[in-house]
């Protein structure tokens, strides 16, 4: 299945780009997509412990199992003032 995923802040750093579309199995879930597209990243659990989910512009768990065409974001948190 294709889903699109969306990059912002720091992702969109790392990838070099703000969305792009990726095939994944049937019935993976959102943290399967984000250990694809995180790979072997050496900061990757800490990422993943501060990076909230969204599928279809709603907040989700990182085990929300996805469908064809979901569009998923990796949200990162947000610092400033």
């Amino acid at each position: 299945m294709k889903v699109k995923v969306k990059y912002f802040a720091i992702y969109k750093s790392m990838m070099h780009k703000f969305e792009e579309v990726l095939e994944l199995p049937q019935e993976a879930k959102a943290i399967d997509l984000f250990e694809r597209v995180m790979g072997n990243h050496p900061q990757k659990k800490e990422f993943l412990e501060n990076t909230r989910f969204a599928v279809n512009l709603e907040f989700c768990s990182k085990e929300q199992i996805l469908k064809e065409g979901d569009e998923v974001a990796f949200i990162p948190p947000i610092s400033g003032g």
